[in-house]
Order: structure tokens, then sequence, then C-alpha cells
């Protein structure tokens, strides 16, 4: 609490249900965490962008789970089905599960007792292109190239005897080409504490914009990946009290300040896939402002860097990523997805 006063550029620490940001699938964990504008066959990767789901992931199922930093465990599921025309719905739900604190008074006395805490949400998303809605068609060309998207979550939180209600939503747009170019850009998390912890404090929800591009290489089976989040917000440094600039000749000290290419890069995360067969898939990624806000300033190493595979396996797609958050401190992801269809019965006539 003491350093809300110095803290206040962050945009984390700033509103609630920051659980809705945790990295929705292990394909874009590889990959620096987020990935605007992802492709894949992965159900999961509708959590982060509403207008990717499309007929490619008819009646697909998808499972991640993350066993995060500090023993917290995280998960998502979803379930895909396209319907023509009417275009394609998803649903799914989010947990993050933060574990059993023994329970104590303003004084540090423990009670015997203990108590959980816990965030769930749940997922109802739509999309379609525009050419399948009349009212929004433009051109035949272009009607085919975007395609929309809107999610709805319900979120509940709880902690101890306390607990809140909410409710968000996301809205995005995509536009491919055949040259396997692709461009997104969305405003996630929009809504409302419905239900406060207490009574008359209600606290913002993490709302961002975020817009990012990718690229499959036509000469080589290589996709390059660069998204850049809270476009709302420029300034995402902060002021760190232990971060100070000692002038050598008056002794006179100063907290560091940032310029304008500092900032800018803590806007932006990079990714690269590298598919040298169909059933085979291996990704890396960087995220500048993780490294910066997560690593030790004394050991940097490797935070900020992400890796991870994917593999086709009989009818699964299995997915793996370890995401370098600092030299202490690292999370494992696992995907796993799969076509229901391919697990049906199929009758054939005699």
């Amino acid at each position: 609490m003491l350093l809300c006063c110095t803290a206040y550029a962050q945009p984390g620490g700033s509103s609630t249900y920051d659980f809705l940001n945790l990295i929705p699938s292990a394909s874009t964990g590889a990959m620096g965490g987020v990935q605007a504008a992802a492709r894949g066959n992965d159900a999961n990767l509708f959590f982060q962008n509403p207008s990717v789901p499309d007929s490619s992931m008819d009646n697909q199922a998808a499972l991640s789970m993350v066993r995060y930093l500090a023993s917290v465990k995280y998960g998502h599921a979803a379930y895909v089905r396209h319907c023509g025309n009417a275009g394609t719905y998803a649903a799914g739900m989010q947990f993050a599960y933060y574990g059993n604190f023994p329970e104590a008074s303003e004084n540090g006395e423990l009670s015997g007792n203990t108590f959980s805490a816990g965030d769930y949400a749940l997922y109802l998303g739509w999309a379609n292109t525009l050419a399948n809605i009349p009212w929004l068609r433009i051109n035949d060309r272009i009607d085919t190239s975007i395609s929309v998207g809107v999610s709805l979550k319900t979120i509940y939180s709880s902690m101890a005897e306390y607990y809140s209600v909410g409710l968000a939503g996301d809205i995005a747009a995509t536009y491919q080409n055949p040259s396997g170019f692709r461009a997104s850009m969305l405003m996630r998390n929009m809504g409302k504490e419905l239900r406060p912890y207490r009574s008359g404090d209600r606290e913002p929800l993490p709302f961002e914009i975020q817009a990012g591009v990718s690229q499959r290489l036509k000469r080589a089976p290589i996709a390059l990946y660069l998204t850049a989040r809270h476009l709302e917000k420029f300034d995402l440094t902060y002021s760190d009290p232990g971060n100070v600039n000692v002038d050598p000749l008056t002794g006179e000290s100063s907290i560091k300040t940032y310029g304008f290419m500092e900032k800018t890069m803590r806007h932006l995360v990079a990714g690269m896939e590298l598919m040298p067969s169909p059933n085979l898939s291996l990704r890396a990624g960087y995220n500048y402002q993780r490294r910066k806000e997560m690593g030790y300033r004394s050991k940097m190493g490797m935070a900020g860097l992400s890796w991870g595979i994917g593999l086709k396996v009989f009818r699964f797609q299995l997915s793996y990523a370890m995401g370098i958050y600092n030299a202490a401190g690292t999370a494992s992801q696992f995907s796993l997805s799969a076509n229901v269809s391919d697990f049906c019965i199929r009758k054939t006539s005699k």
C-alpha cells in the first residue's frame, strides 16, 4: 500500500479481475503470452480474440492448464461450433485458484482456520465474416477478408467471506488475405463490477486495446507475430524508488525516467513459429514489459523470453510453453485440443 502514490502508472494493480488477462493457450504462451493475430486450430484462442474462430474450428474442444508462480493454478476450457452463415459460436470457462491461506487477525495472530480464494468466468462468443452479415456488407472482396467477433463474460470472484460478481465483453475484428497476412484489433474487458467485494466500493475492469499482425512467409515454414498492448495508455512505465540515478559530481539522487523508445517497447510482444512439418511447431517469443517489470535488475538473465512446442499426436494437438519471468520464476503451460467429430462413430451404409 505504501507504493500506491508512486506506482500509479502501472496498468496492473489498478483494476479488479486481472485474471482475465492470463494466457489462454500454450501456443500463445510460447510466443510472449499475447498475440492478437494468432493463428492455429485451437479453440482456446477465442479467449484472446473473439474474431478468430471460423469454420476450421468446427466441433473442436480445447483445454489448457498452468501451474503458475507461487503455486497458483489456472486454466481454460473451450468448445467451438460452426453454424454456416449464422457464424461460429464459442463457449468456455476460465478459472484461477490461489490456494488456501491461514486466517489471521489484523495484528498477525493466527486463528487456526484457513480460507481460500479463486476467480471464475464463463464465456460466450460469436464470430462471422462480413459477407454473412448483410447490414455490414461493403463489397464482395472485403466481405470475405474481414471477420468480426464479440464475447460476453460473467465473472465470479471470492476470497474468504468476500465475493464479487461482474460482467465484461470483448469486441474484435480480423483481416486476412491469401498471402498469409493477418491483422487484428480488439477491445477487451469492457464492463462493470456489478456486485463489489465491499458495498459501494466498485473497481474498474482491466480494459485494454490491442492490435496485432502476423505473416506466414511464402518460401519458408515460418510465421512472424507482433502485438501492441495497452494502446489506451502510452506510458506503461512507473516510478521505482529502488531504481535511482546518482549524480557522480553532486551526489544527488533522482528516480530514473524513461524516454520515448523505452515507453514504446513496453507495448510490444514479438513471436515466431517454425513449422517444419504439419505435425510439429516450434515457437519462441519475447515480452519486453514482462522483462522490465518481473526481472531482477541485478540478474536479468532470460527474463521476458518464452518458448514452446506443438505436436499433433493421433487425433490430438498438444502444446507446451515455458515462460521465463525472472531468474527464480518460470511457468509451464499445457494445452490439449481435438475435434470431437474425430471420435464420433460413423454409421456406414451396407
